[in-house]
């Protein structure tokens, strides 16, 4: 069993790490090389805003017709004993408003491109406070809060991150649980509270364990805990495991912002074993960029200690 696991774990990280074992930095370079920007990278936040609300407007006025339409029609039919085609035009009516929430999310997540390939936490929270203006219900407003805390912890506002999810109602079993626990307990720990930071980490274990509604949500949980788990270690600690961990979660990550931040720790890593001339290369400015001021500042601490290793050799 053991030389089972041995095997996974040489097979998870085998892309990116030579057969010495050292990281292949040209792998990482290439597989970073991948990201591209955003559609919106050339438009001010009021700009992407202006267009999303024109769209969103008429496109749900195009949804409330259709469906109101439809059901009417289904109505009619029924009365007059069309029962077919009652219970086929009703399924067209329910069909349209589902596709209406379906459209509706997809161009929502490709705004979210603004913060995940562009890293532009400034731009993303204007777009969420201009967002926050229009919007009533309840749990739109608490999504675009946990948006907005995001951009805080971007910007390295660690303290106000943490206010503001504070102001956050959810219930234990609500999707955005594991969401809020995560940019929680790291803000915590970026800010030193250890303790703090393993009560969150407890709570998102929990969630996992034991509210997590869906297999999503679960895994979304199951993420959440392994990544800070590793985080409140030293990083001194981190073994081969470790390393597995980071460079198959650098592999696949979904966007830039999460690709850079597991090659920051891949860097940190790489300085605390010793190796400070891998983690210089995969510190280039050219392979993170873009970056968030956060990541920027990490970088630039990270750099500092590499010189300070180089120069007291």
């Amino acid at each position: 069993m053991a030389g089972e696991e041995t095997g996974a774990k040489k097979s998870e990280v085998r892309s990116l790490v030579l057969s010495a074992g050292g990281v292949d930095v040209a792998a990482v370079r290439a597989l970073m090389a991948r990201d591209v920007p955003s559609g919106y990278r050339a438009q001010t936040a009021d700009e992407i805003f202006d267009d999303y609300w024109r769209w969103f407007r008429r496109f749900r006025l195009m949804e409330i017709v259709g469906v109101l339409g439809l059901a009417a029609v289904a109505l009619i039919a029924g009365m007059l004993g069309y029962m077919v085609w009652y219970f086929v035009l009703l399924g067209l009516a329910i069909l349209s408003a589902v596709l209406f929430r379906s459209v509706v999310g997809q161009r929502e997540r490709s705004i979210t491109e603004i913060i995940t390939q562009d890293c532009d936490s400034a731009k993303w929270r204007r777009f969420m406070e201009l967002y926050d203006e229009r919007n009533r219900r309840g749990f739109v407003r608490r999504r675009i809060a946990c948006n907005i805390a995001a951009a805080d912890y971007a910007d390295g506002r660690y303290a106000d991150a943490i206010r503001r999810l504070a102001s956050i109602s959810v219930g234990e079993r609500s999707a955005l649980r594991a969401t809020i626990l995560n940019t929680r307990a790291l803000s915590l720990y970026w800010l030193g509270d250890q303790e703090a930071a393993e009560q969150a980490l407890r709570s998102a274990q929990e969630f996992r364990d034991r509210f997590a509604r869906s297999r999503a949500a679960k895994a979304v949980a199951a993420s959440v805990c392994e990544s800070v788990e590793q985080r409140l270690r030293p990083v001194e600690t981190w073994d081969a495991s470790d390393l597995a961990l980071i460079v198959r979660r650098l592999e696949g990550a979904q966007a830039h912002n999460e690709r850079a931040s597991w090659c920051l720790r891949l860097a940190e890593y790489e300085l605390a074993h010793g190796d400070t001339e891998v983690a210089r290369q995969l510190l280039d400015e050219k392979v993170l960029s873009p970056m968030t001021p956060a990541m920027r500042r990490s970088r630039d601490e990270l750099l500092h200690d590499v010189e300070a290793r180089v120069q007291g050799r």
